[in-house]
């Protein structure tokens, strides 16, 4: 099994609890706090992209995906709570 293909398994990092709070407000995501997961997250992802072997654009993508998939996640938890 290659090293991208071991992702996932368990190594899935949470968002903070006190910026999942703020992601959920009544009807869409808290732009401000989605921007600050961001910064404090991506680099970490990013790094363990390329620990386990990902080239620079390949582990790019990876983090942009992951953080639309996590964004879009929010919006629709967010509006389905209303």
């Amino acid at each position: 099994m290659s090293a991208l293909a071991r992702i996932g398994r368990g190594s899935c990092l949470k968002p903070d609890s006190e910026f999942h709070n703020t992601l959920q407000p009544i009807g869409k995501v808290d732009e401000s706090a989605f921007e600050q997961m961001f910064k404090v997250h991506r680099g970490r992802v990013f790094n363990y992209l390329r620990r386990l072997g990902a080239s620079y654009e390949t582990a790019e993508d990876i983090v942009q995906e992951t953080f639309l998939n996590v964004y879009r996640a929010f919006q629709s938890r967010s509006t389905s709570q209303r």
